[in-house]
């Protein structure tokens, strides 16, 4: 029992852990701190980042790869 409240935990901290990075990856992005690619819309740039784009969508990935 003591091993599954254990795992429990630790899964708490991995989503917690997850939801900062993305948190302080948007912070990032909104100040355009480390950005490494821009999308064009239109007559819109959005500054962004090469990884976070990757890891969400597989054309991105084949794009940066």
């Amino acid at each position: 029992m003591a091993s599954h409240i254990g795992s429990n935990l630790n899964v708490v901290h991995e989503i917690e852990y997850g939801h900062s990075m993305l948190m302080k990856l948007n912070e990032f992005r909104h100040g355009a701190l480390f950005t490494d690619a821009v999308l064009c819309v239109g007559q819109e740039e959005f500054p962004c980042h090469k990884n976070v784009l990757a890891v969400s969508s597989p054309y991105f990935q084949a794009m940066f790869t």
